[in-house]
């Protein structure tokens, strides 16, 4: 996706809308329905595109410090997702920056208050 400008502290909610997807009430910034391109990574790029933030799974080859391992895939019990905890901050290592989540019930979209201070 190009030409989106974030402020620093806002959120982006990407949204898999596929059957049996995200169906929680705050709309996503962006949908996918078949997985995230680009080999299952998600690069955040300044506006000289330099990759300023990237996250992707061990798999993906695309990750940085140590990628992110996949979460389940079959049945889970409820909504799934990876965020950044503490929010907002970066170590620059997925591994130690992403957890997952079952049935996390507060998605933040660009609407959102901006997290931290700016």
């Amino acid at each position: 996706m190009a030409s989106v400008t974030l402020e620093p502290g806002q959120y982006y909610l990407l949204a898999n809308t596929a059957s049996g997807g995200y169906s929680l009430s705050v709309p996503p910034d962006q949908t996918y329905a078949t997985g995230i391109g680009d080999n299952r990574a998600v690069r955040l790029l300044d506006a000289q595109g330099q990759v300023v933030d990237l996250v992707g799974f061990a798999a993906s080859g695309q990750f940085e410090g140590v990628g992110i391992p996949d979460g389940p895939t079959a049945n889970p019990s409820g909504q799934i997702s990876w965020k950044r905890l503490p929010s907002g901050k970066d170590s620059d290592n997925n591994a130690q920056d992403f957890f997952f989540g079952e049935s996390w019930a507060n998605p933040q979209n660009r609407q959102s208050p901006l997290y931290g201070d700016n």
